[in-house]
Formats: structure tokens, sequence, C-alpha cells
């Protein structure tokens, strides 16, 4: 009953923090990849089990994204940093980071919205 109390406690100090609406970006609908603004390099690895966490920083939702993987037989934990945002034109852009920097090859992807 006590972990009831206090996950009870904790849930009311949490629904008394409101923080200010923010408007968001609205990523819905339909976008096309434009190769020619794009940079996308594909290592060619296939699907791998990855964990990510996703956040907002002002109007730039912040996906990191953790993964295990090998190389020359030593064992490697793998940091991905995607960045995702609308830029003045309207277009979508995922921006990739990560390390270690010899596994995660920084890449840039623009989408432009179908009307």
């Amino acid at each position: 009953m006590g972990a009831r109390l206090v996950l009870g406690l904790c849930l009311a100090c949490l629904a008394g923090l409101n923080p200010p609406q923010q408007t968001r970006p609205d990523f819905s609908g339909k976008w096309t990849f434009d190769r020619a603004k794009s940079a996308q390099p594909w290592n060619g690895r296939g699907d791998i089990p990855v964990t990510s966490r996703a956040s907002w920083s002002g109007d730039t939702l912040v996906i990191v994204s953790t993964s295990a993987s090998s190389a020359k037989g030593e064992d490697l934990t793998i940091e991905t940093r995607r960045v995702v945002r609308l830029d003045a034109d309207g277009n979508l852009i995922i921006e990739r980071t990560g390390t270690p920097a010899s596994e995660v090859t920084p890449s840039r992807s623009v989408y432009t919205r179908v009307r």
C-alpha cells in the first residue's frame, strides 16, 4: 500500500505542474524524399533492435536511439541522435549524428510535403 501512496502523491504533484502549451510543428501528411537536397548514406546493416527516446526542444523533435553492434570483433554501443524539424520553406529536415563516429555516418534528409 505504501508504494501506491507514493505513486499517487507523485502523480498528484505532476498533475499540478502544467507547463505552458507550446505550438508544435505539424509533421503529419505525405512527404516525398528530396534526393537533391539530402545527404543520405546507406550502411546496409538491415534490422537490429533499437531503443529510442524522444523529446521536444522548442519546435524541434529530438530522438536519441541506442543499439548494440560489433566491429572488428569488439562489442559496441551505438548511439544516434536524430533532429526532426521543419525549415523556413516548410521542408521536413531529419539530421542524424552519433557515436562512435566510425559506425554512425552523419546524414541530412530533406522531405517535401506532397499537397
